[in-house]
């Protein structure tokens, strides 16, 4: 049996930021509807000792996603734009996408 590594989601964010929570909740929310093994998600406080690297990198430009190494989607993030880009990167499971698509026919 081989075991590959799961791709990483990284929200790098502050807690007095609305933006933030939004896209924190918005990962949440796909990631709850996606088999556990999809990719793993952590998550950032830019403020928090130990991160002053991100700090320097975006200040008070957040939320910033990563895929990775590669930031994907910036500021105004919603469920839509997180599976767009999964969908995108190939992250998103067949199986997730057709059961979505069932969904719509309904």
């Amino acid at each position: 049996m081989t075991s590959r590594l799961l791709p990483r989601v990284t929200l790098f964010h502050h807690p007095a930021c609305q933006l933030c929570l939004n896209a924190s909740a918005a990962l949440t929310s796909i990631q709850s509807r996606l088999p556990a093994n999809t990719f793993t998600l952590e998550r950032i406080n830019i403020h928090e000792d130990g991160n002053e690297k991100w700090k320097e990198v975006y200040g008070w430009d957040v939320p910033v996603i990563h895929l990775g190494e590669e930031r994907v989607l910036m500021h105004r993030i919603g469920e839509g734009d997180v599976e767009r880009v999964l969908r995108e990167r190939g992250v998103w499971p067949a199986a997730a996408a057709e059961e979505k698509e069932k969904e719509k026919e309904k």
